[in-house]
């Protein structure tokens, strides 16, 4: 009998841990609207540091180019994930791949 109920609760267990976070990435129109606007002036103070940089002489004409190209993609790529209802996969920080730090288990890291 407690077999029974043990997995009865780790199959209720399990079917919630699938279901719940669907229902949570699920994003209205309204809100995926906010998100690409976000992302759109979150491109335009980007663009707008570059500019203080290279104002102040710190970067090239065409370094800032390149950082403005650069911001460009970024933001596509970011509106075209949110359009999707979605996060797009990444490289992980250091690019290791997908996941937190791609599994990177670099010499003298804590993790």
């Amino acid at each position: 009998m407690a077999k029974k109920i043990l997995l009865l609760a780790l199959a209720a267990l399990l079917l919630t841990g699938m279901l719940v976070p669907a229902a949570l990435a699920a994003t209205t129109d309204d809100q995926q609207q906010d998100i690409i606007d976000f992302y759109n002036k979150l491109a335009e103070y980007r663009k707008q540091l570059v500019k203080k940089y290279l104002d102040a002489g710190l970067i090239t004409k065409e370094q800032a180019a390149i950082m403005n190209q650069r911001i460009d993609l970024i933001t596509e790529y970011q509106r075209s994930w949110t359009a999707q209802g979605a996060y797009g996969p990444g490289f992980g920080c250091f690019g290791g791949g997908p996941g937190f730090c791609g599994g990177f288990r670099g010499a003298g890291m804590w993790w």
